[in-house]
């Protein structure tokens, strides 16, 4: 697991190093409402995806 600034990549694959450079992460960015009771177990995150000629992150949906 990646860790900067309290972002955490809990699943990281990724081609090998000196190929094409294309990886999938799927990035906790931290609880979705801390210090709220009904809310603080719920986590925020992010898909993340880099290929050759594209760059994308996808965050997910808070909770109802």
């Amino acid at each position: 697991m990646d860790s900067t600034d309290g972002v955490i990549d809990v699943i990281h694959l990724a081609d090998r190093p000196g190929t094409s450079g294309h990886s999938v992460s799927v990035r906790v960015l931290g609880r979705s409402q801390p210090g709220i009771l009904t809310g603080h177990d719920f986590l925020d995150c992010e898909i993340v995806i880099v290929g050759e000629s594209v760059s994308a992150n996808f965050p997910g949906d808070p909770p109802p």
